[in-house]
């Protein structure tokens, strides 16, 4: 798996569960999880980008 899919993995389970809204300790943690995923998803980009461009 690259990274990007794993990002959109993290992102897609954090979302699932701000629409459950289960507690606020779980609302936290899954925020805590998307923005992770967005951030992975944002270091793939990269590095497909840094792996296509010659340096």
């Amino acid at each position: 798996m690259d990274l990007i899919s794993i990002g959109l993995f993290a992102y897609g389970m954090g979302s699932l569960f701000l629409s459950d809204r289960l507690t606020e300790n779980y609302y936290t943690i899954a925020k805590f999880v998307a923005w992770i995923g967005v951030g992975v998803i944002i270091l793939g980009v990269i590095r497909l980008g840094a792996l296509d461009m010659p340096l």
